[in-house]
């Protein structure tokens, strides 16, 4: 059984993916599988993702990375279900297909939840635009966690983060309504029920883009705004774990 397991959902990404891969090929830390999903694409898209494959053929033969193809289009917290079910590390942690890991990033995290008890642990990020430059964006990433600030605002994303099994297994998973909003209702869930860290130290690259070039998972308008009024609902102290 691996210590960690890595979810990877991607979707109409496979040139992006490569520079995602290779950062997690570069990890310092290695008892960790890898379990792809590749979601709703057409014929197109599937030759595209197959050019991806020779960097996986070692793990695709020895069993660390298993390459999950979902013919219907599966939004994000379906995906990581699938993906999540499909997984048996003691640890998991959630890589987005644009962004990068720095080489420390799986051993130190694992490293914080041996010698705790909290449910997850987070580390910062940086933000960088298309041309690899440091921009200002997103919300302040705070040294020591704080649930009011949570509530607030979406400052802490999936690829920051590492969990507890039973943390994910506490919330029933992933909240398939959550949507646009996956990664702020999954970590509200968690701190319902668990103490959430921070490693403060920047091990994390979000890379931004121009959303028409490459889609997110799902960002339709009726969903984002169902997202924004359960977020509002949540500020107004009406947050309930169940």
């Amino acid at each position: 059984m691996p210590k960690i397991s890595v979810l990877l959902p991607t979707y109409r990404r496979p040139v992006m993916i490569r520079r995602t891969l290779a950062s997690i090929w570069a990890q310092t830390f290695q008892d960790y599988e890898l379990i792809i999903v590749e979601n709703g694409g057409d014929d197109e898209m599937r030759k595209r993702y197959e050019a991806v494959r020779p960097m996986l053929e070692r793990g695709l033969l020895d069993g660390t990375v298993q390459w999950i193809v979902r013919n219907d289009f599966a939004s994000l917290p379906k995906a990581l279900n699938v993906a999540f079910e499909a997984s048996s590390g003691e640890y998991i942690s959630i890589m987005e297909d644009d962004d990068e890991w720095e080489p420390e990033f799986l051993g130190l995290l694992s490293n914080h939840l041996d010698h705790c008890t909290c449910g997850m642990v987070y580390a910062k990020q940086k933000e960088l635009d298309e041309g690899r430059s440091r921009v200002v964006a997103g919300n302040p990433i705070p040294k020591r966690f704080d649930r009011q600030q949570l509530l607030r605002s979406n400052w802490m994303g999936f690829p920051m983060c590492m969990y507890r099994r039973e943390a994910i297994e506490a919330i029933g998973g992933f909240d398939e309504k959550a949507e646009a909003a996956t990664d702020w209702y999954t970590h509200c869930y968690v701190s319902a029920f668990y103490d959430i860290h921070c490693f403060d130290k920047e091990l994390v690259i979000h890379n931004w883009h121009r959303q028409d070039e490459v889609p997110n998972f799902c960002l339709v308008a009726d969903q984002l705004e169902s997202t924004l009024r359960q977020r509002r609902l949540w500020a107004e102290g009406k947050f309930d774990p169940r």
